[in-house]
């Protein structure tokens, strides 16, 4: 039986006025939940999105450390696969430890089809 795939914002560490855009262009879309890894600044970064897109908060230990920039794709499904299960058809920004935190967001799907990463946001 195939499930909808989860689609998964992938956001740095931003600086407030890169948070604020992310903010206003995620507005629009019903963010269920809001992930980051146990480290800062992603962690405190997580909150305060989470309460600008009145979305849960969540933090991940399988987090802590994700470069999106730097790790492959087979890591990166790996370390989103709890994320995805728990939030199939939905959509759900997480906060990772990038290593460029100028870097666009990028959008992946996860589903049972595999990892697609849809597109990068800016």
């Amino acid at each position: 039986m195939l499930h909808c795939p989860a689609t998964i914002v992938l956001a740095g560490p931003e600086d407030e006025a890169a948070r604020a855009a992310l903010t206003a262009e995620l507005r629009d879309r019903r963010i269920a939940m809001v992930y980051s890894g146990t480290a800062e600044p992603a962690r405190t970064v997580a909150a305060a999105l989470a309460a600008d897109l009145d979305a849960g908060a969540a933090e991940s230990a399988e987090l802590t450390g994700l470069d999106p920039e730097a790790c492959g794709r087979a890591e990166l499904a790996h370390r989103l696969q709890s994320v995805a299960d728990l939030h199939r058809g939905e959509t759900v920004l997480v906060i990772a430890d990038r290593s460029e935190s100028s870097a666009a967001p990028i959008e992946v799907e996860i589903g049972d089809d595999g990892v697609r990463i849809v597109h990068r946001t800016r």
